[in-house]
């Protein structure tokens, strides 16, 4: 149970990418020096299913911090909770490990079609740059206050809340990637939550 995918679980189709999940949750402890829901594992069995099916990882870099970023959001794409936001395949996460070491594969190594897409193949961020940008500014203005607060001034600290809201399958989950990866580049917490159906009453 400790490496068993969200769809196994929950009795989702089963194909390739639960073995991703797996080897997700291998290179976490490998990186992190922990299993990815190492409290939850003290918790027993359901406390353990239930983190599977929708608790979100701590960064490695909470642990470790000389993983480098890169590979830190491709280890936690490979411990997604949805298989179709997992690399596409071995070869794929193949090329996108050769590219970070810089090492050149022959055209037979990139013959897999590589639908996966998250922030960290570094990809054009297409149609959402105005919205991007709004968030950037947002958080300039939320950040700046919380650095100037560690001088000692506390009381110039504001918060903010948005409400990102659309249909399903127009970026969202994308858009809010990147706006993660930004605020952990200039030194915030970050912390994600998600709401799923339960597969068994609690």
């Amino acid at each position: 149970m400790a490496y068993s995918a969200p769809e196994q679980i929950s009795s989702g189709a089963i194909d390739y990418r639960c073995d991703l999940y797996s080897l997700g949750v291998v290179c976490y402890e490998l990186l992190a020096d922990r299993h990815p829901f190492e409290q939850a594992q003290r918790g027993g069995m359901q406390t353990l299913i239930r983190a599977h099916l929708a608790e979100v990882p701590l960064p490695i870099r909470s642990s470790n911090a000389n993983v480098p970023p890169d590979v830190e959001d491709l280890v936690l794409a490979l411990l997604d909770k949805q298989p179709s936001r997992r690399p596409s395949s071995a070869t794929a996460l193949k090329v996108l490990l050769a590219r970070h070491l810089g090492i050149a594969l022959s055209d037979e190594d990139h013959a897999t079609t590589i639908t996966f897409d998250p922030a960290w193949t570094n990809d054009t961020f297409v149609a959402r740059e105005n919205e991007l940008s709004e968030f950037s500014r947002l958080m300039t203005d939320a950040l700046s206050p919380i650095q100037f607060a560690r001088g000692g001034n506390v009381e110039s600290l504001e918060s903010c809340l948005v409400f990102l809201t659309g249909e399903a399958g127009i970026g969202k989950s994308h858009l809010l990637r990147e706006v993660a990866r930004l605020a952990r580049r200039h030194g915030a917490d970050v912390f994600e939550g998600r709401c799923f159906e339960p597969a068994f009453p609690i």
